[in-house]
């Protein structure tokens, strides 16, 4: 089977939107609902985590969106998804070693 770039594209949102689906879904397993608190979407702007955070959005959660690039039209872009918050992921990380 040959594969083109709209098959590989294919697969790719395929296989994000199952595995972002999956965490939402362990999630609510979990007894984590919407009034909970806000949920951390970490890697926001990557095919999972922007899957995530459109789902999270929908079902109600209030989702703080964090990214390595977190800034401009990315960020207006994670808000246009649902993200209440879009913080770098500088923001969260400690002092190296």
């Amino acid at each position: 089977m040959r594969h083109t770039a709209n098959t590989v594209e294919l697969y790719f949102t395929v296989l994000s939107s199952y595995t972002a689906m999956l965490c939402v879904d362990a999630l609510e397993r979990n007894g984590v609902r919407p009034d909970s608190g806000p949920v951390v979407v970490t890697g926001a702007t990557g095919g999972v985590g922007s899957v995530a955070t459109a789902l999270l959005s929908e079902l109600g959660f209030s989702v703080v969106a964090v990214s390595g690039k977190a800034e401009g039209e990315t960020k207006e872009w994670m808000g246009r998804l649902g993200a209440k918050e879009v913080m770098a992921r500088a923001q969260l990380e400690g002092e190296h070693k």
